[in-house]
């Protein structure tokens, strides 16, 4: 079942959903509910078996708020997925927005994530995107701004929004994590682009190797995205143990660099690698390579 829900995040489908007087989200401030369903959103819900997304009177405005939380189904972590769109069809839109703003809550167990993605569509084509994560708990409600990045001058017509819960390796998420959110808005709009940047695309993923190598106090990670893609570049020690997440979230086509700065750790051999699915295809990609940091 949690794969399922998983694979329906990644899909679009086609539904034209009324337009909100806030800022084209459907139901933004989770003001109304039926059946103890958001309004104008697809859930994880299984109907009078579990119900990870409810309805909170613990609002940052308003009436309430959409509560997720993972809960134990069969044994099980089952985790709460939120998508815009009745059908997670998405909703349309008409303009290049520039950001996603809103407030949340965030009670993590065992290193779980709060994961909040935007997509930005033309009919079936993405064009757009940004995510905001963080494993940080949060006991009162704080505002969240993720900028959204465009691979051309196009304006979209449709966008999803998903919020949900991801583990520290995806779905090894940990019952009893709750998230609460409220109050969602678009902010500003961007620029159309000038440049050709079909040119400026790489066809293949792909890891390069970190410069300089070896490095002192630091260096510098590139990576290429063919596709928009769901993307975390880790970096393990020699025994294995993760020992930062240098980036994890969506990007766009493009060539896209990191920075990793031991600090405090011991110089030796580090190996970083980068892990990606497209959004579009759903091709995957996962490659290792090594760093030495001279101390």
């Amino acid at each position: 079942m949690k794969k399922y829900f998983t694979i329906l995040t990644l899909i679009v489908l086609f539904a034209m959903l009324p337009i909100s007087s806030h800022a084209q989200i459907p139901n933004a401030g989770f003001e109304q509910w039926t059946a103890g369903q958001p309004d104008g959103w697809f859930t994880s819900n299984i109907v009078t078996i579990a119900a990870p997304i409810t309805q909170s009177s613990t609002k940052h405005s308003g009436s309430s708020a959409l509560r997720g939380e993972v809960l134990a189904y069969y044994g099980y972590p089952y985790g709460p997925i939120a998508i815009a769109g009745a059908d997670a069809g998405g909703f349309p839109v008409s303009q290049r927005h520039a950001s996603l703003t809103g407030y949340y809550q965030f009670s993590p167990v065992s290193g779980d994530e709060l994961e909040i993605v935007v997509v930005a569509y033309i009919n079936d084509e993405a064009i757009g995107a940004s995510t905001f994560t963080t494993t940080n708990a949060a006991a009162s409600y704080t505002q969240f701004t993720t900028n959204m990045e465009y691979i051309d001058g196009r304006v979209p017509n449709m966008c999803d929004i998903m919020i949900t819960i991801a583990g520290p390796y995806g779905d090894d998420y940990h019952t009893g994590s709750v998230i609460l959110i409220d109050d969602l808005a678009f902010s500003g709009t961007t620029a159309v682009d000038e440049y050709n940047a079909q040119a400026q695309m790489p066809e293949r993923f792909a890891l390069g190797q970190s410069y300089p190598n070896p490095f002192n106090p630091s260096c510098v990670i590139e990576y290429s995205v063919p596709e928009i893609s769901q993307v975390s570049v880790r970096v393990f020690d020699i025994m294995g143990r993760e020992i930062t997440t240098l980036f994890q979230g969506v990007n766009v086509p493009g060539i896209h660099k990191v920075q990793f700065q031991p600090d405090q750790l011991p110089g030796g051999l580090y190996f970083y690698q980068m892990t990606a699915k497209s959004l579009k295809s759903g091709k995957t990609f996962s490659e290792v390579k090594k760093a030495m940091y001279i101390k």
